[in-house]
C-alpha cells in the first residue's frame, strides 16, 4: 500500500492538469494597420515614431531574412537577421538610439534582394 500511495499522488495531480496546454496555438491578431494584403512584404504601424515602431513583414516562405534601416543619404545605419514564419510575423523596431531625421526600414531576404520598404521619421 506504501509503494501505491506516490502512485496514486502522480495520478491525481495528472488528472488535474489543464487540457487546453495541448491544443493549437491561436494566429497573431493583426491590427488593421499592419495589415498586408499581398504575398509578401512589410508594413509599418506609423510613419512618425519616437521610441519604438510596430512592423509586419509577411512572407512566402519560412526563413532567414534581414530588416535594415538606412538613414536619408542611404548609409546603413542599423541590420538584423530574423527567423520568419510564413505569412504574417509581428516584430518592434526600437529606435530611440536613432537621430531624428528620416530613414528608409527594408525587408531584404539572406542574400540582400528586397521584399519591401517603408519610410519612418523619428522625432
Amino acid at each position: 500500500m506504501k509503494k501505491l500511495l506516490p502512485l496514486l499522488v502522480v495520478f491525481i495531480i495528472t488528472g488535474c492538469m489543464k487540457d487546453d496546454l495541448l491544443l493549437p496555438v491561436e494566429e497573431q491578431v493583426i491590427p488593421k494597420a499592419l495589415e498586408i494584403n499581398s504575398l509578401q512584404g512589410i508594413k509599418v504601424e506609423s510613419i512618425i515614431v519616437q521610441d519604438e515602431v510596430k512592423i509586419n513583414t509577411k512572407l512566402e516562405s519560412a526563413g532567414q531574412y534581414r530588416i535594415k534601416i538606412k538613414d536619408i543619404k542611404g548609409t546603413l545605419v542599423s541590420q538584423e537577421i530574423i527567423e520568419g514564419n510564413k505569412g504574417n510575423n509581428l516584430l518592434t523596431i526600437y529606435v530611440n538610439t536613432l537621430p531624428q531625421s528620416s530613414y528608409t526600414v527594408l525587408l531584404t531576404d539572406i542574400n540582400h534582394n528586397i521584399i519591401g520598404v517603408e519610410t519612418i521619421v523619428v522625432n
